[in-house]
């Protein structure tokens, strides 16, 4: 092996460490303290760490622990040399104008232009000592330091983000949309279903034991899946003293109208309290007619 260098993402670890557990306890409304850590461990070991080996007849670099690793033999490289990447390619796994990145801090990083036409930036802390473990394998294979050759097309890597900020982008917007609308609740002679963002629970009335309405609901423990955007939950949810259960609620908008069956329950409000409890009279009036 001739050269052998781990650099740390100190921002990124520091971010998994203190800013995400932080962020995920308060957004997630959660008591669940473990497992914001236990997702911060898991990105420290994937990508806390950038290592870059250089034998006689590869190149190699890997991520963290090294699920994420990569890999080129000497002779596929025509040149290299060390450059500054822009602040806004960031950090990990990205498709940039001059090709693949690779890094976990700071701007510097070594370009590689392949055989193929193809770019490769390695990030790394110290690009004189990787430039000079290229010179003893890559030159003499042929190779040479030099500038650049042709990178990929800056047209081909701005069309790639732009069509994934295309798909994503209405996808988040989409999503804020629908959990943000008042819940659909249709009744019939069997029962009700309820619809909110892109959850919904179907009750039937042999089910029910008991309507009621409340101008407070037990506190919201954690989030099993659904919408949680502020005082606006749509999903299926964890409250203390009832367990699990379907909400499709307005925290700020009492009364609420909760239903418990046999084995779960389901919990409705409205932003007009009025639309609240004439949902919650309708109710009541099927199941007397039962």
């Amino acid at each position: 092996m001739i050269y052998r260098h781990t650099q740390f993402g100190w921002i990124l670890l520091a971010f998994a460490f203190g800013v995400m557990p932080i962020l995920m306890m308060v957004l997630g409304d959660s008591r669940t303290v473990l497992l914001p850590f236990f997702l911060s461990g898991i990105i420290a070991l994937l990508f806390g760490t950038l290592t870059v080996t250089v034998d006689d007849t590869r190149i190699s670099w890997r991520f963290g622990i090294g699920l994420i690793r990569k890999s080129l033999p000497v002779t596929a490289v025509s040149s290299f040399r060390a450059v500054r990447n822009r602040w806004w390619y960031g950090w990990g796994i990205r498709l940039t104008p001059m090709g693949w990145l690779y890094n976990v801090s700071g701007l510097s990083a070594v370009a590689l232009t392949l055989k193929d036409g193809r770019g490769v930036l390695i990030g790394t802390d110290e690009p004189d000592a990787l430039q000079n473990a290229l010179r003893q394998v890559v030159v003499s294979s042929g190779a040479a330091e030099t500038a650049l050759g042709k990178p990929p097309s800056r047209r081909a890597a701005l069309l790639a983000i732009l069509a994934i900020n295309t798909v994503m982008i209405p996808v988040v917007v989409w999503t804020f949309y629908a959990g943000s609308q008042p819940p659909r609740v249709t009744v019939s002679s069997e029962g009700f279903v309820v619809r909110g963002g892109f959850s919904q629970a179907a009750v039937q009335f042999t089910t029910i034991r008991e309507v009621s309405l409340q101008d407070q609901i037990p506190r919201v423990v954690r989030k099993r899946n659904g919408f949680n955007a502020g005082n606006t939950l749509r999903g299926y949810f964890t409250l203390d003293v009832l367990g699990d259960g379907k909400i499709f609620i307005n925290r700020d908008v009492p009364p609420y109208v909760v239903v418990k069956t046999s084995d779960s329950f389901v919990i409705v409000n409205f932003k007009n309290p009025q639309q609240t409890r004439a949902l919650a009279e309708e109710l009541r009036r099927h199941l007397a007619a039962r």
